[in-house]
C-alpha cells in the first residue's frame, strides 16, 4: 500500500469514530429534549390544571361559606360584589381544567367524572348564593349539595394527579434507561477508537 493511503487510514478511522460518537451525542440529547418536552407539555401542564382547579374550588367553597355567615352584616351591595368575584373564579377554574384534555384512557375517564362533578358543584354553589342572599339559612342547607359535588370532585382529581404522577415516573425511567444505553454506546466507541489507533497509525 503506499504510504500515502496508509497515512489516510488512521484520519478517516478517526474520522468514522468522531461521526458515531456525534451521532450518539445527538441522540441522547434529543432524548432528553424529547422527554422535557413531554413532561412540561402534557404530564406537568395536566398536573398543574388539576392543582389549580381543586386549589381555586376549595378556596371559592370557603369563601361561599364566609359570604353566607358575613352576607348580612357587609351589605347587599358589597355581598353581590363579592359573589360576582366567586362566580368568576369558578369560570376560570372550569377553564383550567379544560387542560386536563389528553392523556391516557384512563385518565380520560377520571377527567370526565370530575367534570361533570364540577359543573354539578357550580350550579350548586351559584343556587346557594342566590338563595343566601335572600335568606342565609335556605342558602346555607344548599350548600350541602354543593359540599357532596365539590369532596367527589376533590376525590377524582387526587386521583388524576396520581395518574400523572405514575406517567412521570415512567416516562422518567424509560428515557433513563435509553439515556444510559447512549452514553454505554459512546463509551464503547471511544475504547475502540483508542484502541484501534494504535494498528491504524502501523499500518
Amino acid at each position: 500500500m503506499k504510504l500515502s493511503a496508509k497515512l489516510m487510514i488512521a484520519p478517516l478511522v478517526a474520522i468514522g469514530f468522531l461521526v458515531a460518537l456525534a451521532l450518539a451525542s445527538y441522540y441522547a440529547l434529543t432524548l432528553q429534549q424529547e422527554a422535557a418536552d413531554s413532561f412540561y407539555q402534557g404530564t406537568f401542564s395536566r398536573y398543574e390544571s388539576a392543582t389549580d382547579t381543586e386549589t381555586t374550588v376549595g378556596k371559592v367553597h370557603a369563601g361561599i361559606y364566609r359570604l353566607l355567615n358575613i352576607g348580612e352584616a357587609i351589605g347587599a351591595e358589597r355581598a353581590a360584589k363579592e359573589a360576582t368575584t366567586y362566580r368568576k373564579q369558578l369560570a376560570a377554574a372550569q377553564a383550567s381544567f379544560k387542560k386536563l384534555e389528553g392523556g391516557s384512557a384512563e385518565q380520560q375517564k377520571l377527567v370526565v367524572a370530575a367534570g361533570a362533578k364540577l359543573a354539578d358543584y357550580i350550579k350548586a354553589a351559584d343556587l346557594a348564593i342566590e338563595l343566601g342572599s335572600v335568606d342565609v339559612n335556605t342558602g346555607t342547607a344548599a350548600m350541602q349539595t354543593a359540599d357532596q359535588a365539590y369532596l367527589d370532585m376533590a376525590k377524582i382529581l387526587e386521583a388524576v394527579v396520581e395518574t400523572e404522577r405514575k406517567m412521570a415516573q415512567e416516562t422518567f425511567d424509560s428515557t433513563r434507561a435509553s439515556y444510559r444505553t447512549a452514553w454505554i454506546t459512546m463509551l464503547l466507541l471511544a475504547v475502540a477508537a483508542i484502541a484501534s489507533s494504535p494498528g491504524c497509525a502501523s499500518r
